[in-house]
């Protein structure tokens, strides 16, 4: 191919938007008619395009991510605690391959700065608040290895070749985070956050090469939530007992008010929202020439019960009289909190549909609307439940709204989120790397979806129980690896039972079933099953 050949072959090619709504539910786009009440702006597209339900391959943002961005199993790679750091490929560099200029706009915190989420984008604005990133990676990731260093399970020695590492690359990566382009969405508020927290982790690399035990000890007596207040110190001032009375007292009160199902929960760190992320893709899509691609994320429906920023929270209430309408038609059953944030993030949205208009681009674009993983918290017949039992409907059903691909979409099959990432990308036309797994929603898809995670905290594949739960149009099949043992807890009949209410797993007549559904996961992840020892045993 001549260059002018390829120059002209880039310039053909359809722009994307791959939108990622934090906890975003399938039940809101089940029903179309119903969908229109809350979020007319994204049925725009699903009128135009298409709409099927998927299941998330994890019920949590910081395990599914790289099956939804990486097309890989939540627990490949030695699991999720370093993103897709060990991966080998990004849908991304697929993407920037090609020549698309490939840019990352989002809230998420989950995506963090050291997990290779970075991969493969041009351009980086993401609206993230250091001192939970920083606290989320003590808290889910070095936790577990101190608490091992504690226990006196590994030596000083070996606890310094474990964690130093790591924390000094989260350190570097957070003391370098205010350079560059990433901070042009930040507001006011947080650009001051983060760009002290940033010049104090300097300090705390010090600190790291010369005392690494002392640092430890901090991780160890120190909340995560609190520890950006003392990088730097060798022990925490005075100041300490009060903020750790104040941590404490907010910590219970979350607690308490999660348990009893109130709609407002504490929360410490600063949220940036929908309509400060929208500004930046609006400003990017009038300026830029294609292709290109936007991963979009942002987590205002995610964080819907937070009061972090109360102006906000009161000015959903707009949406008050609109939502009592459709709840008074059945059109929702879910909490006004959940739908109100949506309703938010859809009005915001529709913004950058009337950018697509006026730049003349909606013609040359896919556009794809999903969620990592569903929510429980904006509505579920069962109280909450620990995060690894978390696989209900509400918990990993998901929609994909698909516009502008040029194919059509099969009804045929189990889509997951590597097949909505795999959807993606086949939509643009841009070939599959050889490592991705995901089956897209233009091929006859699975036959069954597995979700998994090692629980919160760290993933050690190795030695934490493991949880695999395999669904299908009809069965949920919920299991736990424990050592070398699979156990099977909990069955569901979907179509006798949608709201998965009646555990039928000692039903003698489902044996047949469960061993099908065992026969799934070791077709899917035998290789970690094999790693742990795992001999088949029948139920019979």
């Amino acid at each position: 191919m001549t260059h002018e050949a390829a120059i002209k072959v880039k310039e053909m090619r359809k722009n994307g938007i791959f939108f990622v709504i934090d906890a975003l539910r399938y039940d809101i786009f089940s029903d179309l008619d119903a969908a229109r009440a809350l979020a007319p702006n994204m049925c725009v597209l699903a009128d135009q395009g298409a709409v099927r339900r998927a299941v998330a391959n994890a019920p949590a943002t910081q395990f599914v991510m790289p099956s939804l961005v990486s097309q890989t199993y939540p627990l490949d790679y030695g699991g999720y605690n370093s993103g897709i750091r060990t991966r080998p490929r990004s849908y991304a560099e697929q993407l920037q391959e090609l020549g698309y200029s490939t840019q990352m706009m989002a809230s998420c915190t989950q995506l963090g700065i050291t997990h290779g989420y970075e991969r493969g984008f041009d351009g980086l604005h993401t609206a993230q608040d250091c001192r939970l990133i920083l606290g989320h990676f003590l808290e889910r990731q070095l936790a577990y290895e101190i608490e091992r260093w504690q226990s006196g399970k590994i030596s000083d020695a070996e606890a310094i070749k474990i964690i130093s590492a790591p924390m000094e690359d989260l350190l570097n990566a957070v003391s370098s985070v205010t350079e560059g382009d990433r901070g042009r969405i930040w507001p006011d508020k947080l650009r001051r956050i983060n760009e002290k927290v940033a010049r104090d982790c300097l300090s705390e690399v010090d600190l790291l090469h010369s005392e690494p035990l002392t640092v430890f000890k901090k991780i160890y007596s120190i909340p995560p939530i609190l520890y950006w207040r003392y990088l730097g110190k060798v022990r925490p001032s005075p100041s300490y007992i009060w903020y750790r009375l104040k941590e404490a007292l907010r910590w219970r009160t979350a607690n308490l008010l999660a348990k009893l199902e109130f709609p407002f929960i504490p929360l410490l760190h600063f949220e940036t929202k929908a309509d400060e992320i929208m500004d930046g893709v609006c400003e990017f899509v009038r300026n830029s020439r294609g292709p290109w691609s936007i991963h979009l994320h942002l987590m205002d429906v995610h964080d819907f019960r937070s009061i972090a920023r109360p102006m906000h929270a009161a000015r959903r209430l707009r949406y008050l009289p609109r939502w009592l309408k459709a709840r008074a038609k059945g059109q929702t059953d879910r909490r006004f909190g959940y739908d109100s944030a949506l309703m938010f993030v859809d009005q915001e949205f529709g913004k950058v549909l009337t950018t697509l208009r006026e730049t003349g681009n909606l013609d040359q674009v896919v556009v794809m609307v999903t969620g990592d993983h569903a929510y429980h918290d904006a509505g579920s017949p069962r109280p909450r439940q620990n995060i690894a039992l978390r696989t209900h409907f509400e918990d990993i059903d998901i929609p994909m709204v698909l516009f502008g691909a040029d194919r059509t979409v099969s009804d045929i099959g189990m889509l997951d989120s590597m097949g909505i990432n795999a959807t993606y990308l086949e939509a643009l036309e841009v070939p599959a790397h050889e490592s991705f797994k995901g089956r897209s929603a233009f091929t006859d898809g699975r036959e069954a979806i597995i979700s998994e995670s090692a629980g919160s905290g760290n993933s050690d594949v190795e030695n934490k129980d493991l949880y695999f739960t395999v669904s299908t149009d009809q069965y949920r099949m919920m299991t736990v690896l424990k050592g070398s043992e699979l156990e099977v807890f909990k069955l569901y009949d979907r179509s006798e039972d949608p709201k998965e209410l009646n555990n039928i797993v000692d039903d003698p007549g489902k044996i047949e079933i469960i061993n099908t559904f065992i026969g799934y996961i070791e077709r899917e992840r035998g290789e970690i099953l094999s790693m742990r020892g795992y001999n088949r045993k029948a139920i019979a």
